[in-house]
């Protein structure tokens, strides 16, 4: 073989062999990483497989998912302007309207009230048909000193199992910073 040949084949794959040596080190640091929002006052911790996101809501504070699990979690925060007027359940009551909107085929289950941290909380899980996917959704409010911080995990009904734990685990990490 000639000579700058085998040279350029060499480089080659000492190359390839750098990158496969890379893209193993990046998947043995991969796992749980706490992830900051709202200017870094409060974080939640993003499971293994999970990314952040940028598309999935215009107006979220924090917006991340598994495409391979159809998992994925937008936090809307609202400051309170007047705490004398809104409640825990008055807000998660006004937000989950939004998603409701006009759907004849929408279910919720009963509240269930958590404790998160310090924090109160309550916790919907809703169904809805769109386009003949059913959807299922965990609708949490979460209540703090100055805000109002809207969790909204969903993911498609096939998923719902592979999708629970994860959310279970970033809305039991939910911390103030």
């Amino acid at each position: 073989m000639n000579r700058p040949i085998l040279f350029i084949l060499l480089c080659l794959l000492t190359l390839l062999s750098c990158i496969s040596c890379e893209n193993s080190r990046e998947a043995t640091l991969e796992g749980p990483t706490d992830v900051p929002f709202l200017d870094d006052q409060f974080s939640v911790t993003m499971p293994s497989g999970w990314s952040l996101m940028e598309d999935l809501n215009d107006v979220a504070d924090l917006e991340m998912g598994s495409d391979s699990n159809n998992g994925y979690l937008i936090v809307i925060v609202d400051e309170k302007s007047d705490p004398s007027t809104l409640t825990l359940a008055s807000h998660s009551q006004a937000t989950r309207a939004h998603l409701k909107g006009e759907e004849s085929n929408y279910r919720e289950s009963l509240p269930e009230y958590l404790t998160i941290g310090p924090y109160h909380a309550v916790l919907y899980q809703l169904h809805r048909t769109v386009d003949e996917s059913v959807y299922y959704y965990w609708h949490v409010t979460i209540e703090t000193e100055k805000y109002y911080h809207q969790f909204l995990f969903w993911n498609v009904k096939e998923k719902l199992w592979r999708n629970e734990d994860d959310f279970a685990s970033i809305l039991n990490s939910f911390k103030s910073i």
